[in-house]
């Protein structure tokens, strides 16, 4: 197994950031001349942008790109897209394949109110729209207009106990998702 990774972040902010760019570049390689018995590649790329738009609210952007370029992965080692983060309408992991694509743009916006609540430090109204899917076929063979589209709405507090983040999602050949989670948001 030969591993790299790569990694790049200057958001102001772990949760509500204002500004900057995130990178993660990970790819992982099995090949019997360097001692597996294994014979495929992985490679992974995520990439998020934040930017303000005003006092109240902040323009992001992320990518997530995975692929097996023309391996053939076990499927152990399929990539899996589905939940709150990608692709909110469908159940976590429930699209695999060998290659996946999810892209998601919105924002985060100020709630109007003076008082704290639930000891939360700052929360905020995020909305997304996303499109993405997940295949098992070669990455040429990968069609866009096979791409599910949809949206997410949630409110996040970001408290002394962690993030909590609760929402609803949809995206289209799934349904109607709602989420509750508390830990990492993006």
């Amino acid at each position: 197994l030969l591993t790299f990774k790569f990694g790049y972040d200057n958001l102001d902010h772990a949760v509500f950031a204002t500004h900057g760019l995130k990178l993660d570049l990970t790819g992982q390689f099995y090949h019997q001349a360097i001692g597996s018995d294994l014979n495929y590649q992985k490679l992974s790329l995520y990439a998020r942008a934040h930017a303000n738009l005003g006092p109240h609210i902040m323009l992001l952007s992320d990518l997530t790109v995975e692929t097996a370029l023309n391996s053939t992965l076990p499927d152990y080692e399929y990539f899996a897209v589905g939940g709150f983060n990608l692709l909110s309408g469908f159940r976590q992991g429930q699209q695999t394949g060998r290659q996946a694509l999810v892209m998601r743009a919105g924002g985060l916006f100020d709630l109007p109110s003076p008082v704290a609540k639930f000891g939360a430090t700052e929360y905020k109204f995020l909305g997304l729209i996303h499109a993405g899917n997940a295949w098992d076929t070669t990455y040429r063979k990968i069609k866009l207009s096979e791409l599910n589209y949809g949206g997410t709405a949630a409110i996040i507090w970001d408290t002394q106990f962690g993030v909590i983040q609760l929402g609803i999602g949809y995206t289209d050949n799934a349904s109607l998702r709602y989420h509750l989670s508390l830990g990492r948001v993006f």
